[in-house]
């Protein structure tokens, strides 16, 4: 509950600098540096709070992955970093991989959900997210 409190907390402080008013009457209530001051130390104080929250958070383990399993994700990040590697220097690779950041991302992503299968209260939010607004559908 306390790293949700957070992040409730850190969208609302960051939603300020978005509405004039709200910024121009700080502004000229406390001053311009005052104002970037406090805006800076409430928001650390709401990071390092979801942090502690973060913590918190327990994990729930509903299926152990086998031996075989944990090797392939073993196995699958080795090309994945050497993906992310080539995608930042000029290579020949680069005429058969069209986008290899992207393509090591998602042999990270598949080797992560292959040899990790732990499910906090954080990833069923993002799965409620990806299930009811797909990302071609989002409004």
């Amino acid at each position: 509950m306390l790293y949700l409190s957070a992040l409730t907390l850190f969208f609302i402080m960051h939603i300020i600098p978005f509405k004039p008013h709200i910024r121009k009457t700080l502004t000229n209530r406390i001053g311009e540096k005052p104002y970037k001051i406090l805006f800076r130390i409430i928001v650390f104080g709401i990071v390092c709070l979801g942090i502690v929250g973060w913590t918190q958070f327990e994990n729930i383990y509903f299926y152990e992955p086998g031996l075989l399993l944990k090797r392939i994700h073993l196995a699958l990040m080795f090309p994945a970093v050497y993906l992310w590697v080539i995608a930042e220097t000029s290579n020949n690779l680069k005429r058969f991989i069209r986008h290899p950041m992207l393509t090591g991302t998602k042999i990270w992503a598949l080797g992560a959900f292959t040899g990790q299968w732990r499910f906090t209260i954080h990833d069923s939010l993002c799965w409620h997210i990806d299930i009811c607004y797909p990302c071609g559908n989002r409004q």
